[in-house]
């Protein structure tokens, strides 16, 4: 860091010394000199900035580049007319320092409005224009006396100069915090040199005001800060622009690209590390992108999957990819959905993995589709464990079946060898219904499991759906004379009567199950002293059977009303009720539904399929 300092200042310091000492050799050799830099820096600044008007980034060193040709301008007439050149003879010494002051009004004017164009656009002839007609305007005026009077000889400086430094050493001192406000549109070498060149703006315009003689002490030192404000410029605009041009023209773009360089960073640490296997297929098939996490799950390493993206597929085990669609096609229309499956696929060393997979569309900003974005889960240990509880289940429920029987059995053998009087018969028959309740449970159980894996053997008949309702009523009896809930049973509109029947096609069991499980629910769900409304209808091949309560069900589960597990408000609910009713429903091949439109009520209708007298 000093090294850097030292080969910075170096050049500027010997400089600095070389024309102090030019000064008390020649006072008009230093200010020459120093104006000629000034203006070389001042065109140099503005040819490069001109000439990169196309690819610079930044309109506020597009605005000041331009404004620097007449600002060099005037300094070169500054320079021409000081006291001792004779280039402009009967002028005197207020020529130049006029000059001087309408130089510095035009910088500090164009430093001050030069932010102005970090977030406009900026038509480079129109400024340049503009730059122009103000330049000559302020030479026009200087030459020709209406210029006001700055420096009278033999007294030294007017008001009107002293109060001109003044105003604009101010004007600089804004144009310094609205740099410092829009930093952030420039490298910090950039930003740093700029500050620094308005702040040795400042200190010499400050100095202007104390001199009496344009040969004297605070006029030199004057010039000299101007000396190293213009080298400050010249390091960071000229220097800058040649031998760094993306720190200066492509300042934004190298901003991009940094940016461009931290995104991708954090994709690749989020896609790469992630313990997952992630891909992206185009829609061509092509890998675009597959993680590293590929070669823990299936052993084949990323650049496999990348040179032959058909073995996304070749490794799935054959019988496992039936029904992975990634697409629905409804009149010869392809719909791309989200596909979820578990499947099973082969390792590179040959073993068996259970695979997770969910891949959704991608879409480009158009609407058009850019292929497939999967994710892979190893779900091998999840499956080995779902696969342990069934089977423990199954032994469980099996083995539980064994003390069932004997008690069942017992209240016969009661009945047989006891004489039981009135009262501990009824003890006797809660025991085997409860025991015969039981042993249905565990049976349906079962039942349960296989339809959930689609292997459960429907020997369907002719049911009669009231007596089977009877007895789901006699079910929830209890509750519902706790809560004092009463029932009533319309059979295609009219009231039930002693001759009806109620045909459906299913199994007598399923129906009761299905049936008992919805009438609990709608006591549990229904306020006290209220009716339960069921509504037996006919319609051609089905029949309908809605149960309907008052109250609702919560707005946070009714899209998940039939899912497994989902519960509201009950203590001791499993959420098992109406998803096993969907499952017994959909089994028979009828359907279920909830209708909750009507505030405060809640009907779930199921239909079933009838049967017609001859068995068809």
């Amino acid at each position: 860091m000093r090294l850097k300092l030292l080969v910075f200042s170096l050049p500027v310091t010997l400089l600095v010394v070389a024309l102090f000492f030019t000064s008390q050799y020649n006072y008009l050799v230093f200010h020459t000199l120093v104006e000629i830099f000034s203006v070389a820096v001042a065109w140099c600044a503005f040819f490069i900035a001109w000439n990169a008007r196309e690819q610079l980034d930044n309109n506020y060193l597009l605005f000041l580049g331009i404004a620097y040709l007449p600002i060099g301008g005037i300094d070169l007439f500054h320079a021409m007319a000081y006291k001792g050149m004779g280039v402009f003879p009967g002028y005197g010494a207020n020529l130049p320092t006029s000059l001087w002051i309408a130089a510095r009004m035009f910088e500090a004017t164009a430093l001050v409005a030069a932010p102005l164009f970090i977030s406009r656009s900026l038509r480079p002839g129109i400024a340049l224009t503009g730059c122009l007609i103000a330049g000559f305007g302020l030479l026009g005026l200087t030459f020709s006396g209406l210029f006001p009077t700055c420096f009278i000889e033999g007294v030294g400086l007017t008001p009107f100069k002293v109060t001109s430094e003044y105003v604009i050493s101010a004007a600089l001192l804004g144009a310094g915090w609205l740099l410092y406000r829009n930093r952030g549109e420039f490298s910090h070498y950039i930003y740093t040199l700029l500050l620094g060149a308005i702040g040795c703006t400042i200190v010499a315009e400050i100095s202007f005001t104390f001199y009496v003689s344009v040969y004297g002490f605070s006029n030199l030192v004057g010039h000299l800060f101007k000396l190293v404000s213009f080298y400050l410029i010249y390091k960071g605009i000229v220097e800058t622009g040649i031998t760094h041009p993306q720190e200066l023209l492509y300042f934004k773009l190298q901003q991009s690209e940094c940016c461009l360089r931290d995104e991708k960073q954090r994709y690749r640490t989020v896609a790469d590390l992630t313990y997952d296997w992630e891909y992206w297929l185009d829609e061509h098939g092509n890998c675009l992108y597959v993680s590293p996490s590929c070669e823990r799950i299936t052993g084949y390493k990323a650049r496999e999957f990348y040179a032959k993206p058909s073995l996304f597929d070749e490794i799935i085990i054959p019988e496992d990819r039936v029904g992975i669609m990634h697409f629905n096609c409804v009149n010869g229309v392809k719909h791309y959905t989200t596909c979820t499956a578990d499947y099973r696929i082969r390792t590179w060393s040959g073993s068996e993995v259970w695979i997770g997979h969910k891949c959704v569309p991608v879409f480009d900003e158009d609407g058009k589709w850019r292929g497939w974005r999967g994710s892979n889960r190893d779900i091998t240990e999840i499956k080995a464990a779902e696969e342990l509880r069934q089977d423990v289940e199954r032994i469980s429920r099996h083995d539980m079946k064994g003390p069932l029987f004997t008690l069942i059995n017992m209240p016969k053998v009661l009945r047989d060898e006891i004489d039981l009087n009135q009262s501990q018969m009824e003890v006797v028959d809660l025991i085997e219904e409860s025991a015969y309740d039981m042993l249905n449970m565990i049976n349906l159980s079962l039942d349960l499991f296989k339809m959930e894996k689609g292997m459960y053997n429907l020997n369907p008949e002719n049911v009669d759906l009231l007596p089977i309702i009877d007895k789901a009523l006699h079910s929830v009896a209890s509750i519902s004379k706790i809560k004092r809930i009463q029932h009533s049973i319309l059979i295609n509109g009219k009231p039930r009567t002693d001759n009806d029947r109620f045909i459906v096609l299913g199994e007598p069991f399923l129906c009761y199950s299905m049936l008992a499980n919805l009438l609990s629910n709608a006591c549990q769900a229904s306020p006290s002293d209220e009716t339960i409304r069921i509504l037996m209808d006919t319609y051609g091949n089905h029949t309908m059977v809605s149960i309907s309560n008052s109250g609702e069900v919560p707005e946070s589960i009714r899209r998940r009303f039939f899912e497994k597990y989902v519960t509201f408000g009950k203590p001791d609910g499993t959420g098992l009720g109406t998803y096993s009713a969907k499952l017994m429903a959909e089994t028979q091949k009828g359907s279920i539904d909830a209708d909750m439109t009507i505030k405060g009520r809640t009907t779930v209708s199921v239909s079933l399929p009838t049967m017609t007298d001859d068995g068809t």
